[in-house]
């Protein structure tokens, strides 16, 4: 929801030290395994719908909770309890940026295109957000990682 995530995880590449582990999107991850030709995630969601995204979303989590050495970026929708449990029953642990919400609605309104959640409100985006910052505080296995923000200078 526009926290910063997949720009930690490029710069993450760049890091020489991160070069042991895979740094997988899972949103990305869903499209190039979903998706035949060139496409957003919205346009994927368009077609196949939130339902059947949410499905994928948690098939391939449990997938990818089997490798070792991997650092993985969730969307915020894909976050639930039974996604957690299936994490912290692999041995996961979770990080959560608390990026300001003004921040997180520059960047869906600056690339509305590509971004599924751009059709709502300002409004409902706030209200989702902070449904989902209460969600994340909520798990004990998270903790809050907003300081790699300032780190890596995003």
């Amino acid at each position: 929801m526009g926290c910063g995530k997949s720009t930690i995880l490029k710069k993450l590449r760049a890091e020489t030290a991160m070069s042991k582990f895979s740094l997988i999107d899972l949103d990305d991850y869903i499209l190039q395994q979903h998706c035949e030709q060139e496409g957003s995630l919205a346009d994927l969601i368009e077609k196949i719908g939130f339902p059947k995204f949410r499905e994928l979303e948690l098939e391939n989590i449990i997938k990818l909770s089997r490798t070792k050495n991997t650092i993985l970026a969730l969307g915020g929708g894909s976050l639930s309890e039974q996604t957690i449990a299936i994490l912290n029953e692999k041995g996961w642990s979770g990080h959560w940026l608390n990026t300001n919400f003004d921040i997180c609605l520059a960047r869906i309104r600056k690339s509305e295109s590509t971004r599924p959640l751009a059709a709502r409100s300002d409004q409902d985006l706030q209200d989702l957000y902070q449904e989902r910052k209460g969600q994340y505080s909520s798990y004990p296995s998270f903790t809050d990682y907003s300081q790699l923000l300032e780190i890596l200078k995003i």
